[in-house]
């Protein structure tokens, strides 16, 4: 029998914290729970033992419950200052009245409930339970049923698990609190002190509906040289129904992502008499969706705009976040703004007939996700010692042949990652400039090209292995680490080296117009002591910048040479 006390108006990005005895389900129902939710996995007991590198068995017989329950008290403050988390507490987590004045105010706390004899069944032989040594095993579990059970009756909803599928349960959860679960059809951006809220949508682009969104009369469709025809002409059929549409083509690549362009966006728009409530609509890559971009935040200083990404990198990163602008000669992005979309529509479809060298200019900014973003595995991994990186490597050949499925699984976790450090610092003063991992390598590639060599994908990824270099210098990360990376870039039989004619010195000076430089000294963000961590590095000496930027050039592998 399942109770409802009361689970009052529920925010849906309310952390959701399950309690009860131990071999209630908790963690079981918590992983199906997270899943269906498309939220970040905790669990307490398997936090606190990183933490303190000893499981809780050994903690409570080397240091005792009480020094356990300070610990864990620490642990819950730590855990409950995020939102939109599921949590699994420890069985008696909430017995401190303190505890549960916490969980109570960051979350839904819900009793996962089963009857002694069931519970005693699922514990037997778990030799892990510290509270169960030496004794009655199931006198033990009265006897702590009894001395909990106020705590655990106070709680917004009580969840029988007996005779019950852990998926079962998980969906009756989901069902009481209101929630859905959520596909990977969407999900939402949120940006706090920004009264910009938006949606990420991937479906078939011939379902865009965009009625909801107040986006004016007239829309301008931007795109590019080399989408193919049926998707503009698609859309604009779509659209002709509910706007005024007028389209302007461009131009794709680095070099074309400049004043000139934007000029000629600017001037379109002033030709059609675009007003505030109008709307630009990208359609194309990362290029067009910057440029787009930065002409809808100052064109009548902002109007409406919609991203529309066709290429892997814009759909893994670009489309989402906020950054808009342009490049000038003395370097990439100097000028531009942080402008929020209206909403980011994603079709993967796209994908089957994007060439080869742009497809695999998007693996670069996949890998980057990979290494920058372990505390989201949980996401898209089951298994706590498994990992994003890994989950790419497992998948590479269903990755290579764009298998819609697994393209949209790891598409949609990357800008989970991103979204979750976009909602947290959206003007890049903290954690955001993680997302520049191997960018200020790449950019300085891009940059003493000429922006005609090299895609951005393809300078992020040697770029990333500059920053590998780098880190292990510093003794920050493991060669063993930085040879993973590169198998996985062989996998994908991406380059990710500096060809022997270009001149390092060029590189350095263009590092030096680079938006991360303060005080006149360059910051990087470097891989560190794992895969999955990052770490924004200063005062790093040139001369180790130099040796990084050497050993990518001389260190000619034999899968290059084959080429």
């Amino acid at each position: 029998m399942d109770l409802l006390l009361s689970v009052p108006e529920f925010d849906a990005k309310m952390n959701i914290a399950l309690t009860g005895i131990m071999g209630a389900g908790k963690s079981s129902v918590g992983s199906k729970l997270a899943k269906y939710l498309r939220r970040k996995f905790i669990d307490l007991d398997g936090y606190i033992e990183k933490q303190e590198g000893r499981t809780v068995k050994e903690i409570f017989e080397v240091e005792g419950e009480t020094y356990f329950r300070a610990v864990e008290k620490r642990a819950l403050n730590e855990v409950f200052s995020s939102n939109n988390l599921v949590i699994a507490l420890g069985g008696g987590s909430i017995v401190d009245t303190n505890n549960r004045d916490l969980i109570r105010k960051r979350s839904k706390l819900i009793t996962l409930l089963a009857d002694i004899d069931t519970i005693s069944d699922r514990v037997e032989h778990k030799t892990h339970r510290p509270l169960l040594k030496g004794t009655d095993q199931k006198e033990t579990l009265i006897n702590l049923w009894e001395s909990r059970k106020d705590a655990y009756m106070d709680t917004d909803l009580q969840v029988s698990t007996q005779n019950r599928s852990v998926d079962g349960i998980a969906k009756f959860i989901i069902s009481e609190l209101n929630l859905e679960e959520i596909a990977y059809g969407r999900l939402n951006v949120e940006i706090p002190r920004s009264s910009r809220s938006y949606d990420i949508l991937f479906d078939d682009l011939l379902k865009i509906n965009l009625k909801k969104l107040d986006l004016g009369r007239k829309v301008l469709i931007l795109s590019q040289v080399g989408v193919p025809d049926q998707y503009l002409n698609r859309l604009k059929s779509v659209l002709a129904h509910h706007f005024e549409v007028h389209s302007l083509i461009l131009e794709d690549g680095e070099k074309n992502k400049d004043f000139f362009n934007y000029q000629i966006i600017v001037q379109n728009l002033l030709s059609h008499k675009f007003e505030r409530k109008d709307t630009v609509i990208t359609l194309g890559g990362g290029v067009i969706g910057d440029m787009g971009g930065f002409a809808a935040s100052t064109y009548h200083r902002g109007i409406n705009y919609i991203q529309i990404p066709t290429t892997l990198l814009s759909m893994i990163d670009s489309s989402v976040g906020g950054k808009t602008g342009v490049n000038v000669p003395e370097g990439k992005n100097l000028v531009g703004s942080f402008y929020q979309p209206n909403l980011v529509f994603i079709d993967v479809a796209h994908l089957e007939t994007l060439p080869d060298k742009e497809f695999k200019s998007g693996l670069g900014e996949l890998i980057k996700y990979a290494l920058l973003g372990h505390q989201w595995d949980s996401l898209i991994v089951e298994d706590e010692d498994d990992s994003f990186f890994n989950y790419i490597d497992r998948n590479h050949k269903a990755i290579m042949s764009r298998d819609p499925e697994t393209l949209s699984k790891i598409i949609r976790h990357c800008l989970q990652i991103k979204t979750n450090i976009v909602i947290n610092d959206e003007r890049e003063s903290g954690i955001r400039m993680h997302l520049n991992l191997g960018h200020t390598f790449g950019h300085a590639l891009e940059e003493a090209t000429n922006y005609e060599r090299y895609s951005h994908g393809e300078a992020v990824a040697i770029g990333i292995i500059c920053s590998c270099y780098l880190a292990e210098q510093i003794d920050i990360f493991s060669p063993i680490l930085t040879n993973k990376v590169i198998e996985l870039m062989r996998s994908f039989e991406m380059e990710y080296q500096i060809p022997e004619d270009i001149d390092i010195n060029d590189l350095i000076t263009a590092m030096k117009h680079d938006k991360k430089v303060e005080q006149g000294q360059l910051k990087f963000i470097l891989p560190r002591e794992r895969i999955g961590s990052v770490s924004t590095i200063k005062d790093i000496a040139p001369k180790l910048v130099k040796k990084a930027l050497k050993r990518n050039q001389k260190d000619l592998s034999s899968c290059n040479k084959d080429k």
